[in-house]
Formats: C-alpha cells, structure tokens, sequence
C-alpha cells in the first residue's frame, strides 16, 4: 500500500507503514519574463547619451517585480536581469547600433538664384548648417567661389559641410551678373512651355549656336527627357514652373488642387537642379477661365505672397495651332513690328516633334539680331508680363 500526503510544500511517502523520507522540498520551475517598451534594437547618434525607453517584468507567482530588475548598459547593448524569490532568473538585452546616417542639411540666407547687374557690389547673404546629431555647426561650412561683378556671367558659389560621422552635405548658389538695359533698349525673352521633349535637345543646340539665353516653362513628362531640364539648367537658361499633369480642369478645381501640382513640379525641378525655382507661369496664362470666378485673382495674389513671380507673355506664336514655320515666324515678327514693346515675351512651345518652332527660331533670332533686340531669359530682375484677369 502506498500512501502520499503533501504537506506544505514537503512530501512524506509511506512504503508498507513505513516511513521512507521526509521533507522534500517542492521547487517552482516557473522562471519571470521582461518585455521591452520601445524597440529592441535602436539606433542612436554615436554623442548621444541613451534614455531608457522602458520595461516591465512579472513572475507567475510574485507578480510585478519591475522594480526588481537590474539594467546595465554598455557601449552597443544594456542588458536587463532579474531573479523572482524561487531564484529562478531571467536576461534580455536591448541592442544599440551607434550610428548616424543622417547628412546635415544648409540653409541659404536670400535667394538661391540671384542677378546682378554689372559694376554692381555683391554680397554674401549667409547660410546655416544644422545636423541631426552634431546640432548647428554653421561654423564648419566651407564656403568656394568668387563672383567678379566686372564681367558678365553666371558665378557659383559653393556651401559644404561635413558632421562628425563624415556625413557631408553641399549646396550652390547662382549669381548672374547682366548687362543693365538702357531705358530705351528692346529684349525679347523666349520662352517655351510644355517640354521637356525630343524637342528640347533641338531648340538648346540652337540656342548655344547663337549664344542666346531663354526660359523653359517645364512640366513632368517622360523621365528619359528629364535629362534636358539639367543641360538647360547648365547651360545658363531660366528653369520656369509651368505644370505637374497639365490637365486644366484638374489643377484649377481649387486654389488646394493648383498648389498641389506646382508643388509636384517644383520637387521633381528641384531634384533635378538642385536649385528651388521661383519663377512660373500658370497653365493657360493668368487670363485662363477654367476654375471658379475668383480663383485666378486669389491665386495671383498667393503665388506671390509664397515667393513665387508668375509671366505670361504678349507675343503668342500660335505654335500649337496647324500652321507652318513660315506663319510662325511671320507672326512673332508682326507682332514685335507692330506692338513696339521694349519687354517682349514670346511664347513658343517644345512639345514633342514640335519642328516647325525649330524650323522657325533661328530666323526669330536673326531678325531679332539684326534689328537691335537683345536675347535674355527671364530672372527675377525681368519686367513682369501680366495679363488682366478675366
């Protein structure tokens, strides 16, 4: 006969009434848990002191014993351990990747596209540099360039800066220094809407053949022509916002629905350049009557109030209509006869196999030569072309 009686956490067995042992100790073999607050694994600037996130440790049968636990932090981990009363124990770690991956970021004071006319003094407007980790070090920018206001030209300067984790970042500003206009001289500023295209490539050889600088109001169309925007850009022509999808109805379906696609078009130029542009033109001109009654009066008045200078133009080529590149030229021609202007806007277009504006734009700059224009691209320093707001 066996008979077995548990006593207290002790066990006394009887073989056959006879006392075999006694007081045999019952040990829990349940053993505590922590669970981490926050992430297990976190990354940390390499200067920064670690903050404790957070935990939180429990025994089945001592209940909540966080204020048990011992944490010990070292350079790439802190460890966390604790025993319940049974000195049954528990050990996690939270792990530290000291790292930063973050480059600094500088800021220009002023604009970062400026002009100046020549014999004019130029002077550094200033920047900031701040990082993530190192916080403003300002004070460790390297500043390259010189601008010689003497000569006309476009001068960069360059701004870099490099954190403590060799994390560098760099920034250029663009001064143009222009022959001032006499009061009575005549430009044309030749601008083209709706590129880039196989158009563009075309109309740039044709502009670098004469020396002759324009505006190219820009829009998002395919990416395999996104590097014609950049040899513009380098080539010293104006970048101009025109239009991120260029559908009319969608873009002034509100004031919103307008900053929602130039901001579009502004982000893909400004990957692309490297430059924030500020000079647009709205899609239709400002004279457009597509979206609401008002909204163009309150977007000309926003555009400018967010640092934005808008141009239409007051010789249209008519170039997206079905005519030659006779009628082209013959038309701009007429209208720079007849209209007299000492600012002259020509819209033209380089959409794609657009070649009758290509067959033309030679013969425009020639007249234009020949006739005591001067060529420009439109900065922030040209005359405003407006329309009345219809």
């Amino acid at each position: 006969m066996l008979i077995t009686i548990l006593i207290s956490g002790s066990s006394i067995f009887y073989i056959k009434n006879k006392k075999v042992d006694t007081n045999i100790k019952y040990k829990e073999n349940n053993t505590p848990t922590i669970n981490l607050l926050g992430d297990g694994t976190l990354e940390m600037c390499p200067n920064d002191k670690y903050v404790e996130k957070g935990f939180v440790a429990f025994d089945i049968n001592d209940g909540n014993i966080t204020d048990k636990v011992k944490v010990v932090e070292h350079v790439n981990e802190i460890l966390y351990y604790v025993e319940n009363t049974s000195k049954n124990s528990t050990q996690i770690k939270r792990k530290i990747i000291r790292k930063d991956s973050d480059k600094p970021k500088i800021e220009l004071n002023g604009k970062q596209v400026q002009t100046l006319y020549k014999n004019s003094e130029y002077i550094e407007a200033g920047f900031k540099a701040i990082d993530n980790c190192d916080g403003d070090i300002t004070d460790k920018v390297e500043v390259m360039g010189s601008v010689d206001t003497k000569r006309v030209g476009t001068y960069k300067i360059s701004y870099t800066v490099k954190d403590s984790s060799n994390n560098t970042d760099t920034i250029e500003r663009y001064i143009d220094i222009l022959n001032e206009p006499k009061s009575d001289e005549k430009t044309i500023y030749l601008t083209f809407d709706d590129g880039p295209s196989n158009t563009t490539p075309k109309i740039l050889d044709i502009l670098k053949e004469e020396n002759v600088k324009a505006t190219f109001f820009v829009i998002n169309s395919n990416e395999k022509y996104d590097q014609y925007i950049k040899r513009a850009f380098d080539e010293g022509h104006t970048i101009g916002l025109h239009s991120y999808s260029h559908k009319y109805r969608e873009i002034y379906e509100s004031d919103s629905s307008y900053f929602n696609d130039l901001n579009l078009i502004e982000e893909k130029v400004e990957k692309i350049t490297k430059v924030k542009p500020s000079i647009i033109r709205f899609p239709g001109g400002s004279s457009n009557t597509i979206g609401k009654k008002g909204l163009m009066k309150k977007l000309s008045i926003e555009v400018e109030d967010k640092g934005y200078t808008y141009f239409d133009w007051n010789i249209a080529s008519n170039d997206t209509s079905r005519i030659s590149s006779t009628r082209i030229y013959n038309r701009i021609i007429n209208q720079l006869k007849n209209h007299n202007y000492n600012t002259n806007v020509i819209l033209m277009h380089d959409f794609a196999n657009n070649k009758k504006t290509v067959n033309a734009l030679k013969n425009i700059i020639k007249y234009g030569k020949e006739n005591g224009y001067r060529f420009d691209k439109i900065t922030e320093w040209t005359p405003q072309i407006k329309h009345k707001i219809r």
